[in-house]
């Protein structure tokens, strides 16, 4: 098991700001030390990420980058900037790979897939239809 320890940095006026505890609380409040199991935004395939994955990371199945903000914990697509994080920057592209220094990957699948959305839309026209 990995101890993290958390020592406060002062800052003027006496503000303090544990550094460490706010990159362990973006990282899903637990440090990296095993293989975590997501799923890629553009192939929905689950994926096995380790501890060292970089801005350069591919998925091994289709090959997109997986460090974008579709499979970002933070992305909304009814945020301002599509991104529920304040401080991040706009980012102009969604699916390549961003600099972004609030990117946590997603728990879960994301979204819904093509199809699913025509069913539904085809439901809805049928409840409404005259």
């Amino acid at each position: 098991m990995l101890t993290v320890s958390y020592r406060p940095v002062t800052v003027n006026k006496g503000f303090t700001k544990d550094i460490e505890r706010r990159y362990n609380y973006l990282r899903t409040n637990q440090p990296w030390t095993e293989a975590a199991v997501h799923t890629c935004a553009h192939c929905r395939k689950e994926i096995s990420i380790d501890k060292f994955f970089t801005r350069k990371s591919v998925c091994p199945r289709c090959s997109a980058d997986l460090h974008i903000c579709l499979n970002c914990r933070f992305y909304a697509e009814t945020a301002h900037n599509k991104c529920r994080e304040p401080k991040a920057e706009f980012q102009r592209s969604r699916d390549r790979a961003n600099f972004c220094d609030y990117f946590v990957f997603a728990e879960g699948p994301r979204g819904s897939s093509a199809a699913e959305k025509e069913d539904t839309l085809k439901k809805l026209n049928d409840l409404f239809k005259k």
